[in-house]
């Protein structure tokens, strides 16, 4: 069938008649293709999000009565508490998870990451995540997400040369990281590589023109080398990714749930301005 309308509605009521029937392993991969069919369509993704949340609520079932004490429950515990907010209580549940299964995968990473979002700026907590970190390395191995928030710990320390040695390795290993390639961007502006950067700040705006980091970095890259026009332009697109995380910040917070508002997500926040 090649009529979208029509695909739509016969997806639709395909999907309702196996999500009234409880067959959510069904009904899913016809609400993905109606997802991929109307991104924009306020219903079905409303529809969407219920299969979804369903099926999550259903496996954690199953994973609580099998095992309620198991290293992974108390790792689904911490991801339910980061997503309230609840950092420092996900952290205690990460710990418990450890202290469980030393090789739990994943754990140390999270548990990191965790740590560092409770105190960005606090040496205490930025040793503590680093030696995470370092863990994670032994436990799950080298990886771009890895190296990333080994540079991000380096940064904050003021470690700039050891910052820039995790962002490189972390685009070596995935050179269309975002993460790597805005770290990489940031630290050449500091060592004046203007130039340079542009390209890799192009780069991450092309890919994903929803970082608000990346279009603000852009903006002080292009005024930097004259491009004063593009560079207001980027402000502008910025400031409305600033109102929209807002606005989405503030709806997620009416549900108890944790998202980066634009204040945490300030390209200066926590760290020198380029």
């Amino acid at each position: 069938m090649t009529d979208a309308k029509l695909k739509t509605e016969i997806g639709v009521e395909l999907a309702d008649y196996d999500y009234q029937r409880g067959d959510l392993d069904h009904a899913l991969p016809v609400v993905r293709a109606l997802v991929a069919l109307n991104p924009e369509n306020t219903d079905i993704l409303f529809f969407a999000q219920n299969v979804y949340q369903d099926m999550a609520d259903d496996t954690l079932n199953k994973l609580a009565l099998l095992a309620p004490d198991s290293p992974r429950m108390q790792e689904v515990v911490a991801e339910r508490l980061v997503e309230a907010g609840n950092l420092p209580g996900a952290a205690e549940h990460y710990r418990a998870a450890i202290a469980k299964d030393p090789y739990l995968p994943g754990a140390h990473f999270e548990l990191a990451e965790a740590i560092l979002e409770t105190s960005p700026n606090d040496a205490s907590a930025q040793a503590d995540a680093e030696k995470e970190l370092e863990t994670a390395l032994r436990v799950d191995g080298e990886s771009a997400r890895l190296e990333c928030a080994m540079g991000r710990v380096a940064y904050l320390q003021g470690n700039l040369d050891a910052a820039l040695a995790h962002y490189e390795r972390a685009r070596q290993l995935m050179p269309q990281n975002e993460e790597a390639l805005l770290g990489v961007a940031r630290l050449w502006m500091r060592q004046d590589k203007t130039a340079e950067a542009l390209l890799l700040l192009r780069q991450v705006v092309e890919a994903d023109p929803l970082n608000g980091e990346a279009h603000y970095r852009y903006a002080m890259a292009l005024k930097a080398t004259g491009h004063t026009d593009e560079a207001k332009e980027q402000i502008r697109a910025y400031q409305t990714i600033r109102a929209a995380r807002d606005k989405v910040a503030q709806v997620y917070g009416e549900m108890n749930r944790r998202v980066k508002g634009a204040a945490e997500d300030d390209p200066g926040a926590g760290m020198a301005q380029p």
